[in-house]
């Protein structure tokens, strides 16, 4: 898969040198790419005219430089560059969030996030409009213990603007997992409000996994008070904190059984 397209312009006198000239522009770009990386690339001839040649030679680094090729003199040569394999073409990425709690939903979107971004900050936002179950502190450690497999999380917490964070931090894009067209009419206004006030940053929307398409933070917590089983909806760790948090509510729902019509 094609990760990050770039263009390396040569021109010359004669076919010969524009070739030697791409050649070593395509020696340079393999000596500044990650370990591992795939590098393939296409010598094309675009003549004055503006008619483009099909490719007069191609290959995957590392290979050896190409031949002298018989091509007209006044044909401008273009070394076409495409990166693939291991290459990363983000720096960093903000996913954030209030994670109260976390929920295998969230993972799966900080997982592929962490796939294609060379470091993911997983950052945990106080929501004014909503009571939290768990504090920042709580949510942070649990999100600790549910990343601890991947290298490149950071876990922090914030107060105040997105977009203010993501900016003092650097950082590339936001990613943002949707799950259905109610979540989109929400993320797109927010996605527009953060390019406003950071317009150097892009927001990236994942969508979530179809498992986890239903699922959320508040059904979660809705299951654990009534005393359900929450171990396939979050990491276990959570699900203990959940039982602490409601088992002798969920307990005491489920023994006495109360009649919402007699209430």
């Amino acid at each position: 898969m094609v990760v990050r397209p770039s263009w390396a312009r040569r021109s010359a006198p004669s076919c010969h040198l524009a070739i030697h000239q791409a050649s070593n522009a395509l020696r340079k770009t393999a000596t500044k790419v990650p370990a591992g990386t795939n590098i393939c690339f296409d010598f094309i001839a675009r003549y004055r005219d503006g008619v483009e040649a099909t490719p007069i030679w191609r290959g995957l680094t590392p290979v050896p430089l190409p031949p002298t090729l018989a091509h007209p003199a006044h044909a401008i040569i273009f070394l076409q560059l495409s990166l693939s394999g291991e290459a990363v073409l983000l720096r960093l990425a903000i996913c954030p969030g209030s994670f109260d709690p976390v929920t295998l939903g969230h993972l799966d979107i900080i997982e592929r996030a962490a796939r294609i971004c060379e470091k993911v900050i997983v950052v945990v936002f106080t929501n004014p409009q909503k009571t939290p179950l768990f504090d920042a502190s709580e949510r942070m450690e649990m999100l600790r213990e549910a990343t601890s497999h991947i290298p490149n999380i950071a876990i922090d917490s914030s107060i105040g603007l997105l977009s203010e964070y993501a900016s003092a931090r650097g950082a590339d894009v936001i990613v943002k997992g949707l799950r259905a067209i109610s979540d989109f009419e929400v993320e797109f206004q927010m996605a527009r409000m953060n390019k406003k006030l950071a317009p150097a940053i892009e927001t990236v929307f994942m969508m979530t996994a179809n498992e986890y398409s239903y699922l959320s933070s508040s059904i979660v917590k809705e299951v654990a008070r009534f005393g359900g089983c929450v171990r396939q909806l979050v990491p276990e760790a959570v699900a203990a904190r959940l039982r602490e948090k409601f088992g002798q509510t969920g307990q005491a729902t489920r023994s006495t059984g109360s009649n919402p019509e007699q209430s």
